[in-house]
């Protein structure tokens, strides 16, 4: 195996990881550790919560069906995480109308990033012989973990700022939303760029065998 191809495998895994870090670890499950402090801050109340979260859901079907006969996958491995970017933002700004309508997308980008990359990763992998080409999906796990993390840090953070200083801020919750999309931001600008990357080496590596 070329150094060349070495290096597409390695950035295959990587973007692949990635992507199902913040399609699932922000897009999907964010909303869970975050809830908790929406509900306290008067943002959604508890009867309100079913309705996120099946809004969720159905967004996530509607997703993953609208791609049973796409072949573009790298298109909407961008779409899904640019729209996970803008949902995870945007939620922070949020009445309850607001985040139903955001929670359907938000799952509609999920669907999109996990059902493409899957099909990209795993055959673009399999393709080269890499026989563990699966490892890809710990990135759903890693993402939760992290989100998970970072949720729990700025948490325990604003329970040491004294209420006066603490009043003077946005909401926890409008906070958490925002970084994450900050995150979810680096992150797809970090896909997009490697993404490009295999194509472009793809393309080339295609002219070279019919030249």
């Amino acid at each position: 195996m070329s150094q060349s191809d070495r290096q597409q495998i390695i950035f295959c895994f990587i973007l692949a990881s990635t992507a199902l870090a913040v399609a699932m670890g922000i897009g999907r499950f964010a909303f869970t550790p975050i809830l908790p402090l929406m509900i306290q801050e008067g943002t959604v109340h508890l009867a309100q919560t079913a309705w996120l979260s099946s809004s969720n859901y159905i967004g996530y079907l509607v997703g993953a069906l609208s791609l049973l006969k796409s072949k573009r996958h790298s298109l909407f491995v961008v779409l899904g995480l640019t729209l996970v970017t803008l949902t995870t933002w945007l939620a922070s700004l949020g009445s309850f109308g607001w985040l139903l309508v955001l929670r359907f997308l938000a799952g509609v980008a999920s669907a999109w990033v996990l059902v493409s990359i899957s099909a990209f990763a795993i055959n673009w992998l399999k393709s080269r012989q890499v026989a563990s080409s699966g490892l890809i999906y710990t990135g759903v796990g890693i993402g939760i973990t992290l989100t998970g993390l970072i949720c729990s840090y700025f948490i325990i953070q604003s329970v040491t700022v004294n209420a006066a200083a603490q009043s003077s801020l946005s909401p926890l919750s409008s906070r958490l939303w925002q970084y994450l999309g900050v995150i979810a931001l680096l992150a797809t600008l970090l896909v997009t760029f490697l993404l490009a990357k295999i194509n472009s080496q793809l393309a080339s590596t295609a002219v070279a065998k019919t030249s």
